[in-house]
C-alpha cells in the first residue's frame, strides 16, 4: 500500500474509533433511559435525550472526517467508494479498519433497534398519560357548577 494510503487509512482508523467511542456513549445512554422510562421517570429521560445531541453533534463531525478520508482514498486507489472496504486488501491496517467498521455498524444497529424499542414505550407512556387527563376532565365535570370555589 502507498504511504499516501497508509496515512489515510491509518486516519480513518482513528476517526472510526472516535465514532465507535460516541456511539458507545449513546447505547449507554439509551440503556440509561430504558430504565429510566421503565422507573417512569419520564423527566430523566427527556434529559438524556437532550444530552444526546452534543454526541451527536460530535458523531456528525466524525462522519464529515470520514467522508472526507473515505473520498480522498478512493480517489488514491481508484474504486468507487460502495467497493472502498473490499478493495482495500489483506494488509492489517486495512483488517482494522474493516474490523472497526463492522462493530461500529453493529452497534449503530443496536442503537437504532433500542431507540425505536423506547419510542414505542415513550408513544404508550403518552397514550397512558392522555387517558388519564381525559379520565380526571371527566371526572372533574362531574363536579358540576355548584361545587366550584367550593373547598369544603
Amino acid at each position: 500500500m502507498r504511504d499516501d494510503a497508509r496515512a489515510l487509512v491509518t486516519g480513518l482508523v482513528r476517526d472510526l474509533r472516535t465514532k465507535l467511542d460516541l456511539v458507545q456513549k449513546l447505547l449507554l445512554s439509551e440503556s440509561d433511559k430504558h430504565h429510566y422510562e421503565k422507573s417512569g421517570n419520564l423527566e430523566r429521560v427527556m434529559d438524556l435525550t437532550r444530552d444526546d445531541a452534543f454526541i451527536i453533534d460530535a458523531v456528525n463531525l466524525a462522519d464529515y472526517d470520514i467522508a472526507r478520508a473515505e473520498d480522498t482514498l478512493c480517489g488514491i486507489i481508484g474504486v468507487r467508494r460502495d467497493l472502498l472496504y473490499d478493495s482495500l486488501g489483506a494488509e492489517a491496517e486495512a483488517r482494522e479498519l474493516t474490523e472497526l467498521r463492522e462493530s461500529l455498524l453493529r452497534d449503530i444497529r443496536e442503537l437504532h433497534r433500542l431507540r425505536r424499542d423506547l419510542l414505542l414505550k415513550l408513544e404508550a407512556d403518552a397514550r397512558g398519560i392522555k387517558d388519564s387527563i381525559a379520565a380526571l376532565s371527566r371526572i372533574d365535570a362531574l363536579k358540576g357548577p355548584e361545587t366550584e370555589g367550593d373547598d369544603r
